[in-house]
């Protein structure tokens, strides 16, 4: 689990989606009582979402036959990023953010990583049932999203995709995400992932802090813990699967 945090660090040198589908199948196959594995599975689940949009925009799949030095190919990319923010900022808003991507190994070569078979697929489609089956009982990201120690496995779930919403519209992690994924898909070498990044910094996609309707009534977490709208995020900000946990570790 460790290691697939590190895979899905956008800022970190090592993003790679594919490793990090192929460290949480193992995890949550041989560590199933670790909750962490389940819970940054179902955020693997939105970013392989993001990924799968971006793949299918029609300005890449056009832009995947042109040249790279095409002049037309820093506005398209950017007009991409822009696109996929709002998309995405819309639906997540709304709470109707689609998650259709069934398994992680279907959206990747079946070559293994490294030469190295993966465990069997995890079938994301029902991750709630599979965690309620583990009946998960530690980690750091587990403890975080879980309410009581009554609380069943699907309402930490619901409570990680809350810390998702709040990561993607209010601690800016949605351009981020969207930032790295282009550059990753569309092989931006460093000038082009540069321009992108102050095309993703344009992007206005949080929720307004004050807006009633976006104040989470439970939350109890420490000021210090809570991410402070409109800061572009930093490496160690996704050191854990929640930027609120990873604010509370930074600010210790």
């Amino acid at each position: 689990c460790e290691g697939a945090r590190i895979f899905m660090n956008p800022l970190g040198r090592n993003f790679n989606l594919q490793r990090a589908n192929k460290c949480l199948e193992f995890a949550v196959h041989l560590t199933p009582q670790y909750g962490d594995s389940f819970l940054e599975l179902f955020r693997l689940r939105f970013l392989l979402e993001l990924r799968a949009w971006i793949r299918a925009e029609p300005l890449i799949i056009g832009l995947g036959k042109s040249a790279p030095w095409d002049q037309r190919r820093p506005a398209a990319l950017g007009l991409v990023v822009q696109r996929i923010c709002r998309r995405a900022a819309s639906a997540i808003r709304c709470r109707s953010f689609p998650l259709t991507v069934q398994r992680g190994q279907d959206e990747f070569p079946q070559d293994g990583v490294d030469g190295i078979e993966g465990a069997p697929p995890v079938a994301l489609n029902h991750l709630e049932i599979l965690c309620s089956y583990a009946d998960p009982n530690y980690g750091f990201l587990w403890f975080w999203c879980r309410r009581s120690s009554l609380s069943s496995p699907g309402e930490v779930m619901q409570r990680m995709a809350e810390e998702i919403r709040s990561d993607f519209l209010k601690a800016g992690a949605l351009r981020v995400y969207v930032w790295a994924l282009i550059c990753q898909v569309t092989g931006a070498d460093a000038e082009m992932a540069q321009y992108l990044w102050q095309e993703a910094l344009t992007v206005q996609v949080e929720d307004d802090p004050f807006e009633e309707d976006d104040v989470d009534t439970e939350d109890d977490s420490p000021a210090q813990c809570r991410t402070a709208p409109r800061m572009p995020p930093v490496e160690a900000d996704f050191a854990i699967g929640s930027m609120r946990l990873s604010s509370c570790f930074l600010h210790s």
